[in-house]
């Protein structure tokens, strides 16, 4: 009986912990669920920090941007990028019926990703010293998370995620966050379970690790650290800059809805959309489980 209401205490310990620390960026709880052993908790580094939606900064990983190198809008309420200063450099564009390319933004009037973001470019949103306030259209990202998460125990991949309230197509759910470090650093990593490489290439490959980083969930980091693998995942990424510029090649990983996700149903996403393409398996075996399941991870 004691050791069991000692285990009941630690998932409750870390369900506070976890919940107190996401509450300081105002968002919402995070709860930890095992209908399938008697695994109380996730195994974690006995240091680990959790981190909302910023990175720690690593040795040899850049320091925060200068402001003198924002560019701004001064727009109260954007309505479009054309009037917003802040979207100069923005690649994100939609192809009008004559042909004609249209700088557009990433979200709609009601604040759900469009999916007209191409992989390696990356959503620019308006950022601290712009005018505009939280209710800009062109803040999303950036915003708290207000979907509950439950970090719950699969039947076949370890720990998963998912929620208790329904999610619709577009949200963005959060982002990956952990210790942010040189490629070259990471690579050198024995143990890559936790590490997500930033910056992708126009063919979905890694970019050269000179001015490449990457961010590691080992020690630091929230949920997002347990989304499985999916061939038909619910979810889909994209990078977002808004407290940095994307020349220095940190911005956030963004998780988002890619289809409606019922309450319950797994968060998922797949690990490397271009594996599909290559013709030689990887070593890791897929048991996602999904119709069009490739078998196998590159």
């Amino acid at each position: 009986m004691l050791t069991r209401l000692s285990r009941l205490s630690q998932r409750e310990m870390l369900q506070r912990t976890w919940t107190v620390e996401a509450a300081k960026a105002e968002a919402t709880a995070i709860t930890f669920v095992n209908e399938v052993d008697d695994e109380e908790t996730p195994e974690l580094d006995k240091n680990f920090m959790y981190l909302e939606r910023e990175y720690v900064r690593g040795a040899g990983a850049p320091d925060p941007v200068d402001d003198a190198l924002l560019t701004i809008c001064t727009c109260r309420t954007c309505t479009g990028p054309s009037s917003c200063g802040c979207q100069a450099d923005s690649e994100v564009k939609r192809v009008r019926q004559n042909g004609e390319e249209v700088q557009v933004f990433a979200y709609s009037s009601k604040g759900l990703f469009t999916f007209n973001v191409e992989s390696h470019v990356a959503v620019i949103e308006c950022n601290r010293l712009c005018r505009c306030d939280i209710s800009c259209m062109n803040r999303v990202a950036q915003l708290p998370r207000q979907i509950p998460i439950e970090v719950f125990k699969t039947k076949k991949c370890g720990w998963g995620v998912r929620s208790s309230v329904d999610v619709e197509r577009g949200r963005v759910i959060g982002l990956y966050t952990g210790l942010l470090v040189p490629r070259a650093v990471a690579n050198r990593s024995l143990d890559q379970s936790f590490i997500f490489a930033l910056d992708f290439t126009e063919d979905g490959n890694e970019p050269e690790e000179e001015g490449a980083y990457s961010v590691d969930s080992t020690v630091y980091g929230n949920w997002t650290r347990f989304l499985n693998h999916s061939c038909n995942p619910t979810l889909q990424i994209y990078q977002v800059v808004y407290d940095t510029i994307f020349e220095m090649r940190t911005p956030y990983v963004a998780f988002v809805a890619k289809k409606r996700i019922n309450a319950g149903t797994e968060f998922t996403f797949d690990y490397c959309p271009s594996a599909a393409e290559k013709k030689h398996k990887g070593r890791n075996r897929c048991l996602c489980g999904a119709s069009n399941c490739r078998g196998w991870l590159a």
